[in-house]
């Protein structure tokens, strides 16, 4: 939601504290409104009404936790759904590929856990036996997300390209483009250098380019 939203957020919301006979103010209103400011405002609205029509828990006013869960789901859901982002990727792109997600918890976690290469060397049922340990790592870290994160997971093509002095490697921007890129401009470089994202053209030109050097 943007300022634009807020007087029919007010609106919209006085008309929930009637529902639930409670009085309100422009201080219990603000609170409201910066919990869930980051959300779409029709979206907000959706899950409200989801809340009034829950016949268990529906006979209460929503704080504003009942609303972002009903948003996101509980913590155990949103890792999970990020596991699923992770695999997938492992599946599609690989170990070879230099890679940034649109979340900086799943940088941070998989991280942790020994870097994107030793993830995606991991055999299937192994690759299985680390779900539980992303999820719990990554839960940990949803109601304080980090400040510190790496800008991407390195492949093994940017490792070769370390070891040989060679430029970094142009990684794949996963989920929401947008959102990745933010993450790849903002995050921790293990040297001061941003490097440019080119068109998926030049990029596939440069990845042939490196594939026949390893080789060699």
């Amino acid at each position: 939601m943007n300022n634009q939203d807020l007087p029919w957020f007010t609106h919209f919301f006085m008309g929930i504290c009637e529902i639930y006979q409670r009085n309100t103010n422009e201080v219990f209103i603000e609170l409201y409104w910066r919990a869930l400011q980051h959300f779409e405002l029709k979206a907000v609205e959706a899950a409200f009404n989801a809340h009034i029509q829950d016949p268990d828990h529906g006979n209460r006013m929503p704080l504003p936790a009942d609303i972002i869960r009903l948003l996101e789901g509980n913590r155990y859901t949103q890792a999970s759904q990020a596991w699923s982002k992770v695999v997938s990727a492992i599946q599609h792109i690989g170990t070879w590929e230099t890679v940034v997600f649109d979340d900086v918890i799943i940088h941070v976690v998989i991280e942790e856990m020994g870097g994107w290469i030793a993830l995606c060397q991991l055999k299937q049922n192994d690759l299985s036996y680390r779900l539980h340990e992303f999820i719990k790592r990554y839960s940990s870290y949803i109601l304080h997300k980090p400040t510190d994160y790496p800008n991407r997971l390195c492949g093994l093509i940017e490792q070769h390209n370390q070891q040989r002095g060679l430029a970094h490697q142009t990684p794949f921007l996963i989920g929401n483009k947008s959102f990745a890129l933010e993450i790849f401009q903002a995050g921790r470089t293990t040297k001061n250098i941003k490097q440019q994202i080119y068109q998926t053209s030049e990029k596939s030109i440069q990845l042939e380019h490196l594939h026949e050097k390893i080789k060699k």
